[in-house]
């Protein structure tokens, strides 16, 4: 008699709960390309959006601050020259860039002249550095992530004081970090991918896959479009995000 009820117990089990946990697994996503265009930026590193104003900030390794259209045709070019920009972020009236070899953070406003800046302390590798700069908008702070040997997630206040650091084991590089309706997108240059990760506690939450050779800088629009450039080969590209 109990030989029949655990055999009912198991057929039970693989006929309803099986089956239930299998439709709550995250189908898995993919990008659908929406439009590609060359860039004359040389060495591109980076890209943000500037909130209400259709227009993008790009950066470049010559350490160079461009502002360009939404097709990536250059407006204008910041006067001021660092020396390894890597990464950037732009709020509602400034951009901050990473300078990723000097660990300088320069603020310019929406003209592309240089405010001020912030000295940061890191003692990695000098190519090693912070390559990507974010606002976590759910824990009120800047969020930047050394690009390897090893990857570390630094959180700092609004006037770039050290808060707190955290481990990061998801990739073996970080090229830029986005941040997007509740969700932190990082970009693994290296392993050519997105990982999207929890903006509270910085658990990986999941995985999309990139074919694009040496992808530097993503940012997300207000409607879920993807951008990505491509430093060696000098492009932007949109895409649409799609589920399988």
């Amino acid at each position: 008699m109990y030989y029949y009820y655990f055999r009912f117990i198991v057929v039970t089990f693989f006929l309803t709960v099986v089956p239930f946990f299998a439709q709550c697994k995250p189908k898995p996503k993919k990008l659908a390309l929406l439009y590609k265009a060359d860039l004359t930026i040389k060495e591109p590193s980076d890209i943000c959006i500037l909130p209400n104003v259709n227009k993008y900030a790009i950066v470049s390794d010559n350490g160079l601050l461009y502002l360009t259209d939404t097709n990536g045709v250059v407006l204008k070019e910041s006067t001021f020259k660092g020396f390894d920009f890597e990464g950037v972020f732009a709020d509602e009236s400034k951009i901050y860039v990473s300078d990723e070899r000097s660990r300088i953070i320069y603020v310019f406003d929406y003209n592309l002249e240089r405010i001020t800046s912030y000295q940061l302390t890191y003692y990695g590798g000098r190519n090693s550095g912070f390559e990507s700069i974010t606002f976590n908008k759910n824990k009120n702070c800047f969020v930047l992530i050394t690009e390897k040997h090893p990857c570390i997630i630094f959180e700092y206040d609004t006037a770039f004081k050290e808060l707190k650091q955290y481990p990061y084991t998801f990739s073996t590089d970080v090229s830029s970090i986005t941040f997007h309706k509740g969700h932190l997108f990082v970009l693994c240059d290296e392993e050519r991918k997105i990982l999207v990760l929890n903006p509270n506690d910085y658990s990986l939450e999941s995985e999309i896959k990139l074919s694009d050779i040496n992808p530097e800088g993503i940012a997300i629009t207000e409607d879920g479009r993807i951008l990505i450039v491509s430093d060696d080969e000098q492009y932007l590209k949109k895409y649409a995000l799609v589920v399988k």
